[in-house]
């Protein structure tokens, strides 16, 4: 039996405790594959036959250092990366024997420390082979991409054959360019969108689909076993690629950074038509660049430019013409809605197939990465599922600056001024997604399945002076507005490999607490850490009622618990106090009843009586 499900908008475990699940996502580098060892800087690796993700996380052999240090910290939780490509990077229906037993293994050192998993099937803008994550090379070929042009005709941007002077974190761009855009549109829509594309005589949608959750379904079943693997995300950041755009001839809305072609323009390059595309920095379109000047095309030998072939343009007195702008926005003459007409239907899919495997698996459902909507979900659908939406302070994020009294948000072109206003609007965003998840999905539990910052901030200052007081401070604020709208989360990321050259070894992100190049007392299990003090916090991890509120202080350390008691439950409250964060003790103050310092499992059992409905638990470092 798994120790946590869902009642209602809460986690619970066996005894109904309602659970505050503080974790962290493993791995960064666990998008490539470990053997050849790769960072995306120098290659992406095409030979799919020979690669291997066996070591991602890490080698099995180093489990025991890395969890031991993620329970130190306080972690109690994972959200463990896999990806398409690692189980069925050989082909279609070709799984890797080898990865799926290391799978298990990894998760089965995890439960000897106590850890609790969630699998995510990770991806990024569909694949290693479109400047990502995720899905194999033969879904692309499969389709009629040429691997190896997708760079020079500006399908897709990749790393290491990008120019340096590309802005950084360019890479979700990719989202809306030729490359990524056509899968993702395929896979969730290609019945109504390119219904005469069939690939071995199976509907190009169908054929993806169904790929993809028999390989996660391989997984999961080689997992069923493990009772501290609680259920499995849908599709990590889905994107609708095209769906619903109004007008082809227009940019998308989304993060453009970069050559941004519009999608008829990608269209046209991937045909080997150049073009002057708009090239962007994070405040605005900078200057034009000409993308394709040598007019290679995309397409393979025998395929053509897939909508083309629908009619949505072609050439017209030797000039391209649009001929359907609006070809992903309206079907039958009706309006298309993502979510309700092809996410949620996947999701279903998804969901039935996993509870197949295992009945009480947990599903975590994610907004779609554009605009951070979530599907309807009625008591009709499926239960147990979960709002696994995702958060970042994404001024900091995307410019690797922080300031403490002014942002830009560039989804709303505001911007922020005030240390408190802005928490209050981080809250507020969170606050919000948890509301939306009793608006549009009946209700049920929230976790913010990704949040961070980034170290390479100004240029990697803090690698050269040793100094990550401004990561602290950034971190600490992202965690005090997780705790001020008492949500769940889990932090991106702990990355084993992480190095100051090349940090998660992916696209350009640092976003590792830990780090190889800042291990410098290997005896020590802090060593590595960055930033330690801003997420090593005390915490209620299992409560005997209802959270009212609580917060924790990085500078005075002072934890404040507020609560509201459940008579139908006997055991006792759990708090999570990592050691680093009390090296000389602690004292604590406690409204009523008493409590236990368990020193092996780093946590306080608090037991209150049953006189007073609300509890009080203040915990600060012990006085000298």
């Amino acid at each position: 039996m798994r120790d946590i499900s869902t009642r209602g908008n809460q986690f619970i475990d066996r005894t109904g405790r309602s659970l505050i699940l503080r974790g962290v996502n493993l791995a960064g580098s666990s998008k490539i594959p470990f053997a050849p060892l790769l960072s995306t800087h120098c290659s992406d690796c095409l030979d799919h036959e020979t690669i291997s993700f066996v070591g991602r996380p890490f080698p099995l052999n180093e489990a025991d250092e890395h969890f031991d240090r993620l329970k130190r910290w306080g972690f109690r939780f994972i959200r463990l990366l896999t990806t398409w490509e690692a189980i069925e990077h050989r082909g279609p229906g070709r799984y890797d024997k080898d990865y799926i037993e290391y799978m298990q293994a990894v998760v089965e050192k995890a439960a000897a420390y106590g850890l609790e998993i969630f699998i995510d099937p990770h991806q990024d803008v569909w694949s290693r082979f479109t400047g990502g994550d995720g899905a194999p090379r033969w879904t692309l070929e499969a389709v009629g991409f040429d691997i190896d042009a997708i760079h020079d005709t500006g399908a897709a941007i990749r790393h290491h054959q990008a120019s340096a002077s590309l802005p950084p974190m360019v890479w979700p761009s990719n989202y809306s360019r030729l490359a990524p855009a056509t899968m993702f549109t395929l896979f969730f829509a290609g019945n109504d969108f390119a219904p005469d594309l069939y690939i071995d005589g199976t509907p190009v949608q169908e054929f993806l689909q169904s790929h993809y959750i028999h390989a996660v379904k391989h997984l999961a079943r080689a997992l069923k076993s493990c009772p501290n693997v609680i259920g499995l995300d849908t599709l990590n950041e889905p994107s609708r690629g095209w769906i619903g755009h109004p007008d082809l001839s227009q940019r998308s809305n989304f993060i453009q950074l970069g050559p941004c072609p519009t999608p008829f323009q990608a269209m046209l390059l991937g045909s080997g038509i150049k073009q002057e595309v708009g090239n962007y920095t994070f405040d605005g379109m900078q200057d034009t660049i000409v993308l394709n000047q040598k007019e290679k095309k995309v397409w393979r030998d025998g395929f053509e430019c897939i909508w083309k072939r629908h009619g949505v343009w072609d050439m017209r007195r030797h000039q391209p013409v649009l001929f359907k702008p609006d070809y992903f926005a309206t079907r039958n003459g009706k309006p298309v809605n993502f979510l309700r007409d092809y996410f949620k239907p996947f999701a279903l899919k998804f969901t039935r197939s996993m509870r197949e495997v295992s009945d009480d698996y947990l599903i975590f459902l994610e907004t779609i990465v554009e605009n951070r909507h979530l599907p309807d979900w009625t008591r009709d659908d499926p239960d147990g599922m979960v709002n696994a939406d995702h958060w970042y302070d994404e001024h900091t994020l995307l410019t690797k600056a922080y300031s403490s009294d002014q942002i830009y948000d560039h989804r709303t072109q505001q911007t922020i001024t005030g240390q408190s206003v802005i928490e209050d609007y981080f809250a507020g965003q969170l606050i919000e997604q948890k509301a939306q998840a009793d608006q549009f999905l009946n209700g049920i539990p929230t976790i913010i399945g990704e949040f961070g910052i980034p170290f390479d901030m100004e240029q990697g200052s803090a690698f050269r002076s040793g100094d990550y007081s401004q990561q602290t401070e950034a971190l600490d604020r992202s965690y005090r507005v997780m705790e001020k709208a008492g949500v769940s989360c889990v932090l991106w990321n702990y990355t084993p490999d992480n190095d100051h050259a090349h940090g998660d070894q992916w696209n350009q992100e640092d976003l590792s607490i830990f780090s190889q190049d800042d291990r410098t007392e290997v005896t020590d299990p802090n060593s590595g850490g960055r930033a330690v003090q801003a997420f090593a916090r005390v915490y209620p991890y299992r409560l005997a009622g209802k959270l009212l509120e609580y917060s924790f202080d990085i500078h005075s350390r002072r934890f404040e618990l507020s609560f509201e008691h459940d008579d139908r439950i006997a055991a006792p409250s759990e708090i999570v106090i990592p050691p680093v964060v009390y090296p000389e003790g602690f004292d604590i103050q406690v409204s009523d009843g008493y409590f236990m310092h368990d020193k092996q499992n780093d946590c306080i059992f608090y037991s209150h009586t049953a006189d007073k409905q609300n509890h009080h638990v203040i915990i600060t470092p012990a006085k000298s």
